[in-house]
């Protein structure tokens, strides 16, 4: 089945027809297809690292579609460490309902799969190539950070490097709860917050990036 358009799509979604079940939300992926929508071009080239299920790969997919754009989804496909994915990959074949779900919403020929870590995966791309990277894998400090770290390069200037699961900016949160989130920077998600992203962003950008339901976002300048 080919959906014709966003309602379509997400009507599709809200039928449960779709294994997609994940932490990503419908209102962060229509927030997810605005931030895309502000750099689409002829043949735009995106990278996602961490699909899962693949809603918020399909959501990329069928944005830049139009452009002939591509989505290179990178994930290993075996969850992470810690988390309520690892119980998941135990008894389903992630990777298959993944593949499943692409070819059902009709965004196949766009979605390419990278099976393999992000640190492996960024090896693969020349610096300053690509429009978008949307990062949402492992959620814990080291991780986060060093997902930015290897990606950013990549971006061309004015390209954006955005993800999922900030739930604030660092600086304004108080001193009580900034000490909250330093003890807790490799855990997953504690009391409301991912604490790992929340510092690795201000740590990597200070506030310069916004968040807009769900999803931050920071556009790649020429001081980067």
């Amino acid at each position: 089945m080919v959906f014709k358009g966003e309602e379509e799509f997400y009507a599709m979604l809200r039928a449960g027809h779709l294994d997609t079940k994940s932490g990503f939300l419908e209102c962060d992926a229509k927030a997810l297809g605005e931030v895309v929508k502000t750099i689409c071009r002829k043949g735009m080239m995106i990278v996602e690292v961490g699909s899962w299920k693949g809603f918020s790969t399909a959501v990329l997919a069928k944005t830049v579609a139009d452009y002939d754009g591509k989505v290179f989804a990178v994930d290993h496909w075996m969850g992470s460490k810690g988390t309520w994915h690892d119980e998941v990959v135990r008894t389903q074949d992630i990777y298959a309902v993944f593949k499943h779900n692409m070819v059902a919403l009709g965004v196949w020929d766009t979605v390419y799969p990278l099976v393999m870590d992000s640190q492996t995966a960024c090896l693969i791309f020349a610096d300053n190539i690509l429009d978008l990277v949307f990062i949402d894998a492992n959620h814990c400090y080291e991780y986060i950070k060093a997902d930015i770290a290897s990606w950013m390069p990549k971006l061309k200037e004015g390209g954006i490097l955005c993800g999922h699961d900030c739930e604030g900016f660092y600086s304004k949160f108080s001193k009580e709860k900034q000490r909250h989130i330093d003890e807790h920077l490799n855990e997953d998600f504690v009391d409301g917050h991912h604490c790992g992203v929340i510092k690795a962003l201000y740590e990597y950008f200070g506030d310069s990036y916004k968040i807009t339901t769900g999803i931050w976002y920071h556009i790649k300048g020429k001081s980067d």
